[in-house]
């Protein structure tokens, strides 16, 4: 193509020239299109954005139901299947080990989804080890695993595990779960030593780390049922989901505090066991049984 300089004189373009130059005009064009779409788009959807509350797609619908009460939804859980049972020997002694105060028996029973209580005497006689003495004298011998010998060889039942704490281990533990638990006393207790004193009416109330070990340890006429509704208390109240959540925690420090053979590896194979106790609309409040030969602590 021939064309004019620009002083007048003649200018040649190449055919490839001049297509290069249209498209460079169609791209300029097109850009420019692009330019003024976009803005106007932007201004609609600034406008449709604020219109509908925030949101680019319409208002916000909740794909909650609304609760009747106005409280938060509860979120319903597919609980695992868990069956069996495992019996738990709990005993407290002084902080200088010379003695058992209290015992306890404590069946976890998943087939029921309850725990059994059944308090016991220190000053009861059972053999183990091939000699007879009495479930104190066995602490103090042989420590936590003969004691363990001695009350499944006296009960004729399975005894799994052992927890011993000293008293002020007591009140570490029970300060690890929570401050306090509801007891339901039938009878006013009155009872008064050279270490402590205890004083409270019959009926529904609350105590304390501090009163609750008082409650387990006085020795009043009906001391096993005082021990048994303590005990429950502490199961039904402290075995909660928040706990459960924080499992791990709690497990480690309660150990660290007690002579026990209860493992790391044996609180993994409880895990759903416990979260079916926390969780379970199922379960039932642990009730007191007053043998400990009694069928409710039988177990494969």
């Amino acid at each position: 193509m021939r064309g004019f300089g620009k002083n007048g004189g003649l200018r040649f373009e190449t055919k490839a020239r001049t297509q290069s130059r249209k498209r460079l005009y169609f791209v300029a064009g097109f850009l420019a299109f692009l330019l003024v779409f976009g803005s106007i788009a932007a201004v609609m959807m600034y406008r449709m954005y604020q219109e509908n509350g925030g949101s680019f797609f319409g208002p916000v619908e909740s794909t909650q139901p609304e609760s009747v009460s106005g409280e938060a939804d509860s979120v319903e859980y597919i609980l695992p299947e868990v069956g069996g049972k495992e019996n738990f020997l709990i005993a407290c002694t002084p902080d200088d080990h010379t003695y058992v105060e209290f015992l306890i028996l404590l069946c976890v029973d998943m087939d029921s989804v309850t725990a059994h209580v059944c308090p016991l005497s220190p000053q009861s006689s059972a053999q183990a080890q091939g000699v007879t003495r009495t479930l104190s004298e066995h602490y103090l011998y042989g420590g936590g695993l003969q004691l363990r010998q001695a009350v499944a060889q006296m009960a004729g039942i399975p005894v799994d595990r052992y927890a011993i704490v000293t008293y002020s281990n007591f009140k570490k533990v029970f300060g690890l779960f929570g401050k306090s638990v509801e007891v339901d006393l039938p009878q006013a207790v009155e009872y008064e030593c050279d270490t402590y004193s205890i004083a409270l009416p019959a009926g529904t109330q609350s105590v304390n780390a501090e009163t609750a070990l008082k409650l387990l340890r006085a020795p009043v006429a009906n001391a096993d049922q005082n021990r048994a509704i303590v005990m429950g208390a502490m199961f039904d109240t402290f075995l909660t989901e928040k706990n459960i959540v924080k499992g791990s925690e709690l497990f480690s420090q309660a150990v660290d505090l007690a002579d026990t053979d209860i493992t790391a590896n044996d609180y993994a194979s409880w895990t759903d066991a416990l979260t079916v106790l926390a969780r379970s609309a199922d379960r039932k409040p642990a009730d007191w049984v007053q043998d400990p030969s009694d069928a409710v602590f039988q177990h494969e």
